[in-house]
């Protein structure tokens, strides 16, 4: 098979992995160029150009989609297909031209639920209990085309957006190496979306991390594991009179009722950092002071006796 892929993210990342070590590695890469990060602002390659730097594949830059002359290169490599993986970006139609199989995008849900770009975030925010993958090929609209294969996956109560991340990615590109074949030899049954089953995701900012402990805990953990990384999740307490923000990366469920205490109330129990909810218990694991470095829940509390806000 004969392809190119397109990706920017980590997701992307560890699904060309996956197709390399299935010995389907792409004639050329499409993703964006590195950029400065950090406090040093160093030049950094994002992960799908490292990936074609380790494999000697070779890299278009595609900042600039309008760009001409790029559109006029990938059209003399005439290759016939592209496998689309969290690029990011809407692909103007100029690009389904190039490929005369077309672009097919790898989507981290059973579409048409959860389109556009967090479904991930949703199946686990939404306590879904199974999600999957689908192949599907790509239009003028948002995660709109007619499928062409779909495999599905349960959601483990511990996974968060990373651990789910990984896991769909290697299955879209199992699913990629199962299917391609038939795909491309026209034997594959192509499935129209059914539109009145259509969901849709939005992109999700910092006010959306907020935590607050009037919830259940079901739905805070769920939070918790969906908004892990970004945009995170977060508390407020006060300490010396000032409102301070506590960044939380990990915690689980403590299933201990009939405390009569408010929502937020901080308690230590068998050396456990409990946080009450509108029902049981949050135990925090990892956390995060502002202007400090991550920690273990334990060691912040023994330093800062707080209680948070609502």
């Amino acid at each position: 098979m004969r392809y190119s892929f397109w990706g920017n993210t980590e997701f992307s990342a560890v699904c060309l992995k996956q197709l390399a070590d299935l010995h389907l590695k792409p004639e050329y890469i499409v993703t964006t160029s590195p950029k400065h990060i950090g406090k040093k602002q160093i030049l950094t390659p994002n992960p799908v150009d490292k990936l074609g730097t380790y494999y000697h594949i070779p890299v278009f830059y595609a900042d600039n989609l309008k760009d001409e002359k790029l559109i006029s290169t990938l059209k003399e490599k005439r290759i016939d297909l592209a496998i689309v993986a969290s690029f990011g970006k809407i692909i103007p139609y100029q690009y389904f031209k190039i490929y005369r199989k077309g672009m097919i995008n790898v989507h981290p849900s059973l579409l048409p639920k959860y389109r556009g770009p967090s479904p991930i975030q949703n199946s686990i925010l939404n306590g879904d209990f199974e999600t999957g993958v689908t192949l599907f090929i790509i239009d003028n609209e948002v995660d709109h085309g007619p499928i062409i294969g779909q495999t599905k996956a349960l959601i483990d109560f511990k996974d968060n957006y990373e651990s789910l991340s990984v896991k769909l990615a290697k299955l879209g590109a199992n699913l990629i190496n199962f299917i391609m074949p038939s795909f491309l030899s026209g034997k594959t049954y192509i499935k129209i979306q059914n539109e009145n089953l259509a969901t849709f995701t939005k992109k999700f900012n910092f006010q959306d991390g907020y935590i607050n402990w009037n919830d259940t805990s079901f739905n805070i953990y769920n939070k918790i594991r969906a908004l892990y990384i970004e945009p995170g999740t977060y508390s407020y307490f006060i300490k010396n009179e000032k409102k301070c923000l506590l960044k939380i990366f990990s915690a689980q469920i403590f299933d201990f009722k009939n405390v009569n205490q408010q929502p937020g109330t901080v308690t230590m129990y068998q050396n456990k950092v409990l946080v009450k909810t509108k029902d049981t218990f949050i135990e925090l694991l990892i956390v995060q002071p502002e202007g400090k470095n991550k920690m273990d829940a334990r060691s912040f509390i023994n330093g800062n006796p707080i209680n948070f806000l609502n």
